[in-house]
């Protein structure tokens, strides 16, 4: 079981998962305990499929877009970490919390996850 905790510091490290072509089916935003947990789907080589959750604790802020520009699509097209300036600066509140940062999923339908938090846990699912 592969468990990986990023901050800050480490979420470019995110990048070595390699979630491409990962399956999003659903998103489950917890308001009382800040926490989003997005299970995914991932490809393996030989067509099986290996099952994980992404969960990011401490949420501040998330927008998720449904417009589907380029077509119906579920699939991961890449994944990327900025450090959240977009967002912080419109949220007077966090924006003296140096331990935030975005972490902006790009779907194949051209939709846009982001998410602003200060922790990202990626879980492999044993079945």
């Amino acid at each position: 079981m592969t468990i990986s905790t990023f901050n800050k510091h480490t979420i470019y490290k995110i990048q070595d998962l390699n979630l491409h072509d990962a399956e999003i089916a659903k998103i489950t935003c917890d308001y009382n305990m800040h926490r989003i947990e997005i299970p995914v789907k991932l490809c393996r080589d030989n067509n099986s499929y290996k099952e994980a959750v992404i969960i990011f604790e401490d949420v501040q802020y998330a927008d998720i877009s449904f417009y589907e520009p380029w077509g119906a699509g579920i699939y991961i097209n890449e994944v990327n970490v900025n450090d959240g300036t977009d967002i912080i600066n419109r949220l007077v509140e966090y924006q003296r919390n140096s331990e935030s940062f975005c972490l902006s999923i790009l779907l194949n339908s051209d939709d846009r996850i982001n998410i602003l938090t200060s922790k990202v846990i990626y879980s492999d699912i044993q079945k």
